[in-house]
């Protein structure tokens, strides 16, 4: 039970730290703004640095549906059944919140033994794709449910389609040049690792996350022994602050049913477009969602549009994290039984 204690331990630190030094609404501190977009960026980046490419050519028809449909499908379940009950349009935004799949939990969990090389280069291209269309899908349907609340004059700035073509644009120029200029200085490796620091803080200070996660795929200085240290710190840092914001208040019992529905929609897609993958991965993937730093950046966001979206997302991350190291668990512990499974 490592993996809960430290989720736990972790949540409650911040917690407790928040409440010691008195810090409360952490999510308008600009310091705190730039450190989970730096979490995200080392999630984003890690996770493409550890997908093997020739692994990526051989799975593409089964990675361009979970990172497309896989992803609307979850949106569809989770807002879905959440709007039925509660007949509340801010429900609609939520089950976006956190429909994606956390990119810094997923790179801490790579080296996994019992993941096939299949299954790790799935998840990691899932974990890291499936933000820009969870985050351009959030800014659209929060403009439509702010139209169906008559929520005026909001002062959240939501993209419009020249906006954000301008954005993917400079996302993908940005992974260009950079390819261009790794091109020139790869045979040496100081100059590559400097360009990896220079190109963070560049993705980091002007939010280009996708540009990021691109960058992934082919600058890869050799710290394979440190990158796996990397992303658990990395993680043990969100979940500080993710414990920091929970000393603003919570919504436990809505936090609570909307990690449930989340946790089930993964399930459904996980089994639903992995038909012909061997059990033992199609379990893998089934039982792989995962929130973080993505789930905060969208909650902080629409927070200011939408009020109680923080409190009710902060719970549902730790239940939804809780569910995966509970289930992850009990699947190690009947492993064998599964192994038998794909024999069959």
């Amino acid at each position: 039970m490592t993996g809960l204690f430290q989720l736990i331990f972790f949540l409650v630190l911040g917690a407790f730290s928040a409440y010691v030094v008195d810090i409360q609404h952490a999510n308008e501190s600009e310091i705190y703004i730039l450190v989970i977009h730096l979490l995200l960026a080392l999630g984003l980046y890690s996770s493409t640095y550890s997908i093997r490419l020739e692994d990526t050519k051989k799975n593409m028809r089964i990675i361009i549906p979970v990172i497309t449909v896989g992803v609307l499908i979850k949106i569809g379940i989770i807002s879905g059944v959440l709007f039925y009950f509660h007949n509340d349009p801010k429900y609609l935004i939520l089950g976006i919140v956190v429909a994606q799949i956390d990119p810094l939990s997923v790179a801490a969990i790579l080296n996994n033994s019992r993941m096939s090389k299949r299954v790790r280069t799935i998840l990691a291209s899932w974990a890291s794709f499936d933000d820009p269309i969870t985050v351009l899908l959030s800014f659209y349907a929060s403009m439509v449910v702010a139209y169906y609340m008559n929520i005026e004059n909001t002062e959240i700035n939501i993209l419009n389609i020249s906006d954000y073509a301008v954005n993917l644009g400079a996302n993908i120029s940005f992974a260009i040049v950079t390819f261009a200029i790794w091109y020139l200085i790869r045979k040496y490796s100081i100059l590559v690792y400097i360009l990896l620091g220079v190109v963070m803080i560049i993705a980091v200070s002007h939010f280009l996350m996708l540009g990021i996660a691109l960058v992934g795929l082919f600058l890869r200085p050799s710290f394979d022994v440190f990158i796996s240290c990397i992303t658990k710190i990395a993680l043990w840092t969100s979940t500080f602050m993710l414990g920091m914001l929970m000393l603003d208040g919570i919504d436990i019992i809505n936090g609570f049913w909307l990690a449930i529905v989340t946790f089930i929609a993964q399930i459904v897609v996980g089994f639903l477009l992995t038909k012909n993958l061997p059990i033992s991965d199609r379990i893998h993937l089934a039982f792989a969602q995962q929130n973080g730093v993505t789930a905060i950046i969208l909650a902080l966001t629409f927070e200011q549009i939408f009020a109680g979206i923080v409190a009710i997302t902060a719970p549902a991350i730790f239940f939804i994290n809780l569910f995966y190291v509970m289930s992850n668990k009990t699947m190690n512990r009947y492993w064998y039984i599964i192994k038998e499974m794909d024999k069959k």
